[in-house]
C-alpha cells in the first residue's frame, strides 16, 4: 500500500508546481507580465519563462492589429473608442474604432444608446465569438472583424 501512495504523491508533484506558478502569475499587476508568466507555465511544470520585462509597445501594437483576424490572436481583448456621436447599433451595422479596426454586428441585436467617443472593449468569448462591451450599456452584441 505504501508504494502506491508514494507513486501517487510523486505523480501529483507537477500539479502542485503548476498551482504555485498560477498563483505567482495571478499576483502580477502588469497585464503583459501576467500574460508572459501564464505563457511560461507548461503541463510538465517546467520553470516559468522570464516575466521581468513587459512586452514592447511594438509587440502590443502588432497583437492588437491582428486581433479578430482568422489567425490565432495573442491577446483576448482590445480596448478602443468609437469616435464621434454614438446612437446605438442595429443588425449588420459596422463601426470603425479609433485604432482603425472595422467591426460588424453579426448577432441581429439592436439597441439605442447615446454617447460621444464611447469606450468599447472587444473580448473573445466561447467558440471564437467576439463581444463588444460598450461603456454604459448592459448589452454586448456579437461582432466580427471586417478590417
Amino acid at each position: 500500500m505504501k508504494p502506491l501512495l508514494l507513486v501517487m504523491l510523486l505523480a501529483s508533484t507537477p500539479a502542485f508546481a503548476d498551482d504555485a506558478a498560477v498563483l505567482t502569475c495571478r499576483n502580477l499587476k502588469d497585464p503583459a507580465l501576467r500574460l508572459a508568466c501564464y505563457d511560461g507555465i507548461s503541463v510538465a511544470a517546467k520553470p516559468l519563462a522570464k516575466a521581468t520585462e513587459p512586452a514592447s509597445p511594438a509587440a502590443i501594437k502588432a497583437a492588437e492589429q491582428s486581433f479578430g483576424q482568422p489567425q490565432k490572436a495573442v491577446i483576448n481583448a482590445i480596448e478602443s473608442t468609437i469616435p464621434g456621436k454614438f446612437e446605438g447599433w442595429e443588425p449588420n451595422q459596422q463601426f470603425t474604432l479609433a485604432n482603425g479596426q472595422v467591426w460588424k454586428i453579426v448577432d441581429g441585436s439592436s439597441a439605442y444608446f447615446v454617447g460621444n467617443d464611447v469606450k468599447v472593449r472587444i473580448e473573445k468569448g466561447s467558440f471564437s465569438a467576439m463581444f463588444m462591451k460598450i461603456e454604459g450599456s448592459t448589452q454586448y452584441p456579437t461582432v466580427r472583424r471586417v478590417k
